[in-house]
């Protein structure tokens, strides 16, 4: 008969293994087989990673007081919370009032309607625009 500590670390073992497998073939798997799921698959892997963590705290797999351990689960903790504010808070940048930070999008008047016209805007935001002046509206020199 299998303790339940037991019992736990063969199901942390197993995720462990898991998590190894999807490590090694995540990126092919978003690259050929699935390339329009690329985002939701690069973090296929984190509910396993924190699920084995939570397996492997519950039973008793991690070393106890440990303060580099404890740095970071505080760290982590406040992470979280501090995504939790911002996802909540009105003026977030996930939402709410825009900030004078957001950049606001372009409408299609503000789009070059020439090749021409897209030419000159991009030598007048360089300083590169030289007036050219017809010979008529030169004016000759006085001679003396």
């Amino acid at each position: 008969m299998m303790t339940a500590r037991e019992r736990g670390r063969r199901k942390l073992v197993a995720l462990i293994m898991l998590v190894y497998v999807l490590l090694i073939f995540e990126g092919s798997i978003r690259k050929w087989m699935f390339p329009t799921l690329a985002q939701v698959l690069f973090f296929i892997r984190d509910p396993f990673v924190l699920i084995a963590y939570f397996l492997a705290f519950r039973h008793g797999f991690f070393p106890k007081r440990n303060v580099m351990m404890m740095t970071g689960l505080a760290f982590g903790v406040l992470s979280v919370l501090l995504v939790a504010a911002q996802t909540l808070s009105p003026t977030g940048s996930s939402g709410g009032a825009p900030s004078k930070r957001d950049p606001q999008p372009l409408s299609k008047s503000h789009l070059p309607t020439t090749r021409r016209h897209a030419m000159a805007k991009s030598a007048i935001s360089l300083g590169r625009v030289t007036k050219r002046i017809s010979p008529r509206h030169v004016t000759p020199k006085h001679r003396t």
